[in-house]
């Protein structure tokens, strides 16, 4: 690659085939600084294309990793709000109908015997009468 820069081997008409014939070394010499320039200018271009292309895909990545974060946390938020109505209504219904306690009774026989005046200790058991 040639030290001397573009500018010295352009023609001043900037057309490349005004040069002379006799120059061809000094045109391979230009064309070789104007490929590589461009060569350059095309892996900066391409480098700047991916850097923001690599941008746009975090940004885009963080939106919705946002986006995510606050549905799950309005998810979570709809199932506490649930859960605690829920609780509420259930301590609302047991308010509203106290449950009775159980209360032991005694064991009645299997067979109630009634007595003459037709007392009957002995209700819904079958009973006989004397």
């Amino acid at each position: 690659m040639a030290s001397s820069s573009t500018e010295e081997l352009l023609p001043a008409d900037g057309n490349l085939t005004s040069y002379d014939q006799r120059q061809d070394g000094n045109m391979m010499e230009m064309v070789e600084i104007v490929v590589d320039r461009a060569k350059n200018e095309l892996n900066e271009t391409g480098r700047n294309i991916l850097a923001a292309v690599s941008q746009s895909v975090d940004d885009t990545l963080d939106q919705l990793n946002r986006a995510k974060d606050d549905t799950l946390a309005q998810v979570n938020q709809v199932i506490h709000d649930t859960l605690m109505q829920v609780n509420r209504a259930s301590q609302d219904v047991q308010a509203a109908q106290p449950v009775q306690p159980v209360q032991a009774q005694a064991a009645q026989p299997a067979i109630c015997v009634c007595v003459q005046n037709n007392t009957c200790p002995c209700k819904g058991i079958f009973s006989l009468s004397r």
